[in-house]
């Protein structure tokens, strides 16, 4: 996706945490720069520029260094973007020189320019020493046609010594700071982090300072009510998000404007605030449809300057009243076995959602926070919900989605205090209108240890997202262990462990049938025990697991980009002597679903059945609102039975 490519390795690693909490600088106060910091272009004589989101004066010490908070040697990447708008300007001209500054020494470094998918145009490798390190390219580089490019080292950083170098006591600019590592190989933005400081690296390349002044770029659209109800008009918001890469501060821009690719015409849109530069300003945009669609947003002036970038979209989905799907909520808690605020505020929690259980899908997450018995590189990777703030325990999400009203101190973080939660709160969001059902079916072979899962269900509207996916946890309940904050520190019982992740951790997408539905099987040996990321093993019991499955955005850029469309849960694995055998589980996967009066079935099968609660056979058609059975022949000739709501 765009922003972000991969470093250190191939395929999906989720590593440790994904936050700022991550990163530790080797100083214990910000060491303040002298102010001449806003400039990022700076004359350098012969038709010579250097770019740099740090200042010119900034001092590179061993104190000046970031790095993993940890024991052992780990490879460490960082870099700045020459972002879209940037690369307008640059396309064509050559880049003649880089300055790097590390803040202790590192023999293996390797300096490189790469495209956003990782491919090198240019890198050497080099030992860099402590402070600043002049690289002077034997043939000037030719900026390519490429969108972005991302600058920068990798290297290792030895044994807790911390080596990147940044300007600290200075908020991290725009494209200012990227960094990733071997536990988590993407490149995350640090851009905006008030307390990490501006990369020490500059680029010589062709130009003037003037030249830098007006220059930007669209990063997102996206609308506040993705979804609207068919019929009258409805109203919502699109919001722009507009990267200001200029030195200038900018008010005003002209956006040309389509739905569905008819013309709109272009609208001069004023910031509430002037956005600095360097920096990110949002405009929010009122439009109204009754169809469904995608809104094309184009950059065309900066302040009366003509630019030309590319164009963001955001779309709408309509649906009719009738078909929407009850709405199960998914609740993710991050705590620890040494968190001993948790235990009272998970008892809140339970208090909160005690009338609503059935409706909550709730998974416990044993990160961020120290990490203990039951930790997983998986949950740790989930720790991203808590950017842009640091991680905390306890703290929860509902459904992955920003609740200003609990954002206490105004991070912007979707992570927040469980205690805080109300049940009116849960409320509104279970009366939310979900677009896709997720049913479950599972069953455990006790004899070989052999889970499957198939997760099947159907869409009333095309669904909004790039990346529309599915996940599915294994959860572990009554296990007594350690906990403090509780009176008997040695037998809590602790529930809702997530286990395993049998989908890819951000979601496996989905692809739907022509008539919505949809279907995966897993397949999943459960094992005699688990390997905490501290080492530590827990024994595994079948017996008290369940499976949570929901269906959601991710996007690897924006957490507020990630929500939950539905969920759902079971109660057990169908653990027990008579259960099926797993090769057999496919005999129960024909989940039942209501629409229009009519009951439909997922699946092959040869006859389907409709009884109302008193045994009665009754016409599947025009169905009356209420609880009905239905018998189904599969094609196997064996019978099933399944309940349905027919709503009105």
């Amino acid at each position: 996706m765009k922003y972000k490519y991969l470093l250190l390795a191939t395929g999906l690693l989720w590593g440790t945490s994904t936050v700022n909490a991550q990163w530790r600088s080797a100083s214990e106060a910000p060491v303040r720069q002298q102010p001449e910091i806003s400039k990022t272009v700076k004359n350098q004589g012969d038709g010579k520029v250097l770019y740099s989101y740090c200042s010119s004066i900034a001092a590179v010490t061993a104190k000046s260094g970031l790095g993993i908070q940890t024991d052992d040697d780990v490879k460490v990447t960082a870099a700045i973007r020459m972002s879209e708008g940037l690369m307008t300007l640059l396309k064509g001209r050559n880049i003649h020189r880089l300055r790097v500054g590390v803040a202790t020494d590192a023999e293996d470094a390797t300096v490189f320019i790469r495209k956003t998918d990782g491919t090198a145009i240019w890198q050497i490798n080099k030992a860099l020493e402590l402070g600043w390190n002049d690289i002077t390219l034997e043939t000037p580089l030719v900026v390519p046609e490429e969108q972005e490019l991302y600058i920068g080292y990798t290297c290792t950083q030895r044994n807790g010594v911390f080596v990147i170098a940044t300007e600290l006591g200075n908020t991290t600019k725009l494209n200012g700071l990227f960094m990733a590592s071997e536990y988590y190989p993407y490149l995350e933005d640090f851009s905006g982090s008030a307390d990490l400081g501006n990369l020490c690296l500059s680029v010589e390349v062709d130009g003037t300072e003037s030249e830098f002044g007006c220059l930007g770029s669209m990063v997102k659209a996206y609308s506040s009510k993705p979804y609207l109800q068919e019929g009258a008009n409805k109203s919502t918001e699109m919001n722009i998000i507009y990267a200001n890469e200029g030195e200038d501060n900018v008010s005003k821009i002209k956006l040309g404007r389509k739905f569905n690719g008819t013309e709109l015409g272009d609208t001069i849109c004023y910031f509430k605030r002037t956005v600095r530069g360097n920096s990110t300003g949002e405009l929010e945009l009122p439009v109204t449809s009754s169809m469904s669609g995608k809104y094309t947003y184009t950059l065309k002036e900066i302040e009366g300057n003509p630019v030309s970038v590319s164009p963001v979209t955001a779309s709408v989905s309509t649906y009719k009243a009738e078909d929407v799907i009850e709405r199960v909520a998914l609740i993710e808690e991050f705590t620890s076995q040494s968190c001993g605020n948790c235990p009272a505020a998970q008892a809140n929690l339970h208090r909160t959602i005690a009338d609503k259980e059935d409706r909550v899908a709730l998974v416990l997450h044993h990160s961020g926070f120290k990490p203990d018995d039951f930790s997983i590189p998986e949950s740790d990777g989930y720790c991203y919900f808590y950017k842009p703030a640091g991680t905390f325990a306890p703290g929860m999400t509902m459904d992955r989605t920003y609740l200003p009203d609990y954002d206490t101190q105004g991070t912007g973080s979707m992570v927040f205090n469980p205690k805080l939660l109300s049940k009116s709160t849960l409320t509104k969001e279970l009366a939310l209108p979900s677009m896709v059902s997720v049913g479950i079916d599972c069953s455990y072979d006790k004899a070989d240890r052999k889970l499957v899962v198939i997760v099947s269900g159907n869409k009333i509207t095309d669904l909004i997202g790039e990346h529309v996916g599915l996940t599915v946890f294994l959860l572990e309940n009554k296990y007594i262990a350690r906990q403090l904050g509780v009176g008997d520190p040695d037998n809590f019982e602790h529930n809702n462990i997530l286990r395993a992740v049998l989908s890819d951790p951000m979601g496996d997408v989905i692809t739907f049938n022509a008539d919505g539905t949809y279907s995966r099987r897993y397949d999943y040996t459960v094992p005699a025990s688990y390997v905490s990321t501290t080492g530590a093993r827990t024994k595994a019991f079948p017996e008290n697991m369940n499976i949570v499955a929901f269906v959601s955005n991710f996007d690897t850029v924006y957490p507020d980009n990630c929500c939950v469309l539905n969920a759902n849960k079971t109660a057990s694995l169908n653990v027990g002597d008579t259960g099926l055998k797993a090769e057999n589980v496919l005999e129960k996967a024909l989940p039942v679903f209501a629409k229009d009066g009519t009951v439909h079935a997922y699946g092959e099968y040869s006859d389907l059945k409709v009884y109302n609660l008193q045994g009665m056979p009754v016409p599947n058609e025009n169905l009356e609102p209420g609880v009905y059975i239905v018998r189904i022949t599969g094609q196997d000739r064996k019978e099933h039975v399944r309940k349905v709501l027919v709503r009105n």
